[in-house]
């Protein structure tokens, strides 16, 4: 997931960064700090001028779940179907994957549209010939890695991640993590 989400979709934003404008951007930044998110979220979007920075996690909400909501104002039709496209197509390997061929054939025909569309732009210079790189190639071989293996959020560590973090905030301090892990849920597991 992160040739995915730390490669192409976040290489997407950082290009997109420039066609906003800056007082645009700051609107962008108001709603991300407005949003209540939900309490497994461990890891929110920070500032969108600070794009370049963001880690896996942060890209992945943003594409997966807030990004289009967010963007409708700010992007030509143009540039907001393309992101549509994309969170369509990794909604689907994400979350709905059932090894359904039919789904399987959908999911490859909206993934050459999407690489079609953005070789075209490229062509047209709407977006660079850096957004077209190998790890924009991978994508058409995740329809075979899910049929193979299961959903992309199977294939992740973010499961793994977010639990590390749930048992990282019983921790307190680097010294004798282990000790005080193990000390927070004999305690729980007790009372």
């Amino acid at each position: 997931m992160h040739t995915v989400y730390l490669c192409h979709a976040k290489k997407l934003l950082v290009r997109i960064q420039p066609v906003i404008t800056k007082e645009n951007i700051l609107k962008i930044n108001q709603k991300l700090q407005s949003i209540n998110y939900i309490h497994d979220i461990l890891r929110r979007p920070r500032s969108f001028s600070n794009v370049k920075k963001w880690k896996t996690s942060e890209v992945r909400l943003f594409i997966l779940c807030i990004g289009l909501a967010i963007f409708a104002e700010f992007l030509s039709e143009e540039i907001i179907g393309d992101l549509a496209l994309y969170n369509i197509i990794l909604r689907l390997l994400h979350d709905y994957w059932d090894n359904d061929k039919n789904l399987n054939d959908s999911i490859v025909s909206l993934l050459k549209i999407y690489i079609k569309n953005l070789s075209n732009k490229v062509d047209c210079d709407l977006y660079p010939p850096e957004l077209l790189t190998i790890s924009t190639h991978t994508h058409l071989h995740l329809p075979l890695q899910c049929r193979k293996f299961g959903r992309l959020n199977w294939l992740t560590n973010f499961a793994f991640e977010s639990f590390l973090g749930y048992l990282k905030a019983f921790v307190k301090g680097s010294s004798g993590a282990g000790n005080k892990l193990l000390l927070h849920l004999f305690q729980t597991s007790l009372f």
